[in-house]
């Protein structure tokens, strides 16, 4: 399986892209039965926030409330360009204000819905830290599924609320294209509601670099098709 539906296609002779996919079993959401002409696959462009002054001097970020810097300012306009054909029914970007601005390059395309249940996860006494200079402690940590960080956020507490925000957008969304724009330690776990991973595992498997785009499309008869958009600047992942 090679490339999008011409409609949504990234123009390769523009981009120099590859597409790469998945077939995954989705055993934890069902499309809503609704009426037989309205229920078809639920296209999710699952796409994270563009860079932060934090992202680029590699600090834990968390939940600390940053905007994006240029760079993630121009990250953010130009996967808008590469996406110009898209049609989306509906805009969730977490309630941060990194996701917001990032989705707001997308408004002319669909309406804006905030869901501060995709939040990033609080990294507790880890948050602000250069991530190179604690590694050795803070990664153990945050991959426990019960250690909150001393005042964080536990990954079973993030999972629970990411899980049901990732229900309740599949069972409002029969069928068409929605975008979520979140958060590194947020979209795997999105991705691991949807194909019935565990937390850990997706969170310890699945990365997504700034304003980096995923596509899942999930069938009603339960399958999700996962494909990851790859341009000039990121062809070693092709």
């Amino acid at each position: 399986m090679t490339g999008f539906p011409s409609r949504n296609a990234f123009t390769s002779a523009s981009l120099g892209l590859g597409i790469s996919a998945a077939l995954f079993a989705f055993p934890n959401v069902a499309i809503a039965e609704t009426h037989e002409e309205t229920v078809g696959p639920l296209t999710i462009y699952l796409v994270r926030h563009g860079q932060t002054d934090w992202n680029l001097e590699g600090r834990l970020q968390g939940d600390t409330d940053n905007s994006l810097n240029e760079t993630g300012l121009q990250q953010a306009e130009q996967v808008s360009v590469l996406l110009p054909n898209i049609e989306l029914d509906q805009i969730y970007p977490s309630g941060l204000t990194r996701a917001i601005q990032t989705a707001e390059f997308f408004s002319d395309f669909a309406s804006i819905t905030p869901l501060p249940a995709l939040n990033e996860r609080s990294r507790g006494i880890y948050e602000g830290e250069v991530q190179s200079e604690v590694a050795d402690e803070f990664l153990p940590r945050f991959l426990d599924p019960e250690d909150d960080m001393d005042g964080g956020e536990s990954l079973i507490s993030t999972f629970g609320r990411v899980s049901e925000a990732t229900r309740q957008i599949v069972e409002s969304h029969p069928g068409g294209n929605v975008m979520i724009v979140g958060h590194s330690g947020i979209n795997p776990l999105v991705i691991a509601e949807l194909i019935g991973i565990p937390p850990e595992e997706a969170i310890g498997r699945i990365s997504q670099g700034n304003d980096e785009v995923f596509k899942l499309t999930v069938y009603p008869d339960g399958y999700v098709n996962m494909w990851k958009m790859i341009t000039v600047d990121t062809l070693e992942d092709f």
